[in-house]
């Protein structure tokens, strides 16, 4: 059972009572992230979702990762696009321990000039790996030239450069305007009382009012990048307008992507492996956003395959129009409801899926009103989605080799 509170300080908490659970997840969804920075702010959310982990007022960073050890518990946190998040899965009876650990790093963070610098270095070297690792490459690069200066486009960890500005009057300034109580929720899920949870969290947080966030503006773009790289593939990532997460065809959109690019059995798999065999690894995924969305076609393939690769995945949004029925959708529609719901079985993933329709709708919806949504697709919505899909341009990004064959093919706007 899922109730909600908003305490007399503003903050909201929500908690979901799993009677049976051994242990609990908690943790504070924040509705800022990445495309809420300005420019010169390009990966401070990235860097503070870090150095909330580096000492309080009163506990060192090793007193954090003692006292979360001591319990057996787990603390972790990630920064996406739109949102940030900090978290502890525990066992039940050491929840109030980390609701307070959770209110001391939020609150009482010291940001000190040597840890600052210390993880300036670590997440130097996250942003190598990112460098070394040619599938978020080219996942980054297609949304630079999709989204081109704003927000959206930007890099989550940002840059060397921009990191080096960035110091502990940065990071609190980020906390004031930031991490206010109308864009942070607090969410537990497990074998916790909702009353003695909010009793506990009013004493703790104190945040500033602030208000909520505003999503900027997106306008795609449909230029196509090179990225030169020494390496014995070209990995090639097409960007497709998709559908914001509060577009009534968002759902639509979902189960066009799993029929287009997830799983063996899907249009992109079966053509691009099986049929022609030019990739081992081809996919699609569709990420949906505030005020736009994206679906995304990704390939590994030769550097001398690549063009004929690419023209076979774009042909895919064209031709699988043509090939849909009824049933295609009923299995699509299988294939949503069971990865909701087997993912639902743990309970972080109970707690992020609460908190992410916090910072994304600003209300919660039973499970039940997800699958209706599911469940009331029509065939024709979806074969309307897939022509109109199908009439669209594109945005595209190729990390590789650099051959003149392939650039010429392509006929690149840029060439990194």
């Amino acid at each position: 059972m899922l109730k909600s509170t908003i305490l007399s300080n503003g903050l909201e908490v929500v908690s979901e009572y799993l009677p049976d659970a051994p242990s609990v997840t908690i943790g504070l969804w924040n509705n800022v992230g990445a495309c809420h920075e300005q420019e010169h702010e390009h990966g401070l959310a990235h860097l503070l979702e870090h150095m909330l982990f580096k000492g309080t007022k009163k506990r060192s960073a090793l007193d954090i990762a003692q006292t979360v050890d001591n319990m057996g518990a787990y603390m972790n946190a990630y920064t996406s696009k739109e949102n940030t998040s900090y978290y502890l899965r525990c066992l039940s009876e050491d929840s109030f321990q980390c609701l307070d650990i959770l209110a001391d790093i939020i609150q009482n963070s010291e940001f000190s000039d040597i840890e600052l610098e210390k993880e300036k270095k670590v997440i130097e070297q996250e942003i190598a790996l990112y460098l070394d690792t040619p599938e978020d490459l080219v996942d980054d690069d297609l949304y630079e030239v999709a989204f081109g200066q704003n927000s959206m486009g930007r890099t989550i960890l940002g840059t060397q450069h921009s990191l080096q500005s960035f110091d502990k009057k940065s990071l609190n300034n980020f906390i004031k305007y930031q991490y206010t109580t109308k864009n942070v929720k607090l969410v537990l899920v497990g074998n916790i009382d909702h009353d003695e949870l909010c009793k506990r969290t009013e004493a703790l947080f104190d945040l500033n009012k602030g208000e909520i966030n505003p999503k900027p503006k997106i306008d795609l773009s449909r230029d196509k990048v090179f990225r030169d790289k020494d390496l014995e593939q070209a990995h090639i990532q097409i960007g497709f307008e998709g559908c914001s997460y509060l577009d009534p065809d968002y759902y639509v959109g979902q189960l066009y992507n799993i029929l287009l690019g997830h799983g063996d059995s899907s249009y992109l798999n079966q053509l691009i492996r099986e049929e022609h065999g030019l990739a081992y690894t081809v996919y699609s995924y569709h990420s949906g956003y505030n005020d736009t969305g994206l679906i995304n076609l990704y390939a590994g393939t030769s550097p001398e395959d690549a063009y004929q690769c690419y023209k076979l995945m774009c042909n895919s949004v064209i031709e699988m129009p043509k090939t849909l029925k009824e049933d295609d959708l009923n299995k699509a529609k299988k294939q949503l409801k069971a990865s909701l719901l087997m993912g639902l079985e743990k309970s972080f993933n109970r707690a992020d899926h609460w908190g992410c329709q916090l910072t994304q709708y600003g209300k919660t919806f039973d499970l039940q009103t997800t699958l209706d949504h599911i469940n009331r697709v029509t065939f024709d919505e979806l074969q309307d989605f897939s022509q109109k899909l199908s009439s669209k341009d594109h945005a595209l990004a190729v990390v590789g080799p650099k051959q003149d064959i392939m650039i010429d093919a392509f006929n690149f706007n840029r060439v990194k």
